[in-house]
């Protein structure tokens, strides 16, 4: 990490094998090395609460700027519709959880106001 940016090196191997295993997939490594290394830049704010942030030094909107919490929902989201998606019961992610059944069904249904750019 320096002053404006972040350094964030991630092993290919064993991410391909991750990502393959999840979503049952063959992923080419192509030309990338054992370790990939990714730059993002980034500034410093201050929420309301005095907690510093990181933001993205992007100036376009991203939809993964948020605060943590919102975002933390935002990938439970994702993650617990797909899951139900792919036949787990609501009732087994709330007893996983360890959360209300409301709260489960509110967090899936803002997933899908967040647009993902892909």
């Amino acid at each position: 990490m320096s002053a404006d940016a972040i350094t964030v090196n991630h092993k290919v191997p064993e991410l391909k094998t991750y990502l393959e295993g999840l979503y049952k997939v063959n992923i080419p490594t192509g030309s990338f090395d054992n370790i990939h290394t990714i730059e993002i830049p980034y500034k410093l704010h201050k929420s309301y609460k005095g907690a510093v942030l990181l933001k993205s030094k992007n100036d376009c909107d991203d939809p993964l700027d948020l605060p943590p919490q919102q975002l933390k929902n935002l990938v439970r989201g994702v993650v617990w519709r797909d899951e139900h998606f792919h036949g787990m019961s609501i009732k087994t992610i709330v007893e996983r959880e360890g959360i209300s059944k409301a709260s489960v069904g509110q967090i899936i249904l803002r997933s899908f106001d967040t647009p993902m750019a892909m």
